[in-house]
């Protein structure tokens, strides 16, 4: 969480071309993200998504089935 209202946390795409130019760059790269806002230096690169619900209840079902499967 920002430490000051009015801040958000986003995710910088340009960083992430510049240090890794030979493989990363603004066409081959998609983000993915329930939050519009954190598009706010990419737009062009952001996909909106559903938020996935209940992720924890999923994924301790998935580790307890693999215990008992082990």
């Amino acid at each position: 969480m920002p430490p000051y209202a009015g801040l958000f946390d986003c995710k910088p795409l340009p960083l992430l071309w510049a240090k890794f130019p030979e493989n990363y760059n603004e066409h081959n790269t998609v983000m993915l993200d329930d939050l519009a806002r954190n598009y706010v230096f990419n737009k062009q690169n952001g996909l909106v998504i559903r938020p996935y619900r209940r992720a924890a209840l999923h994924a301790l079902q998935h580790c307890l089935c693999r215990a008992g499967a082990a």
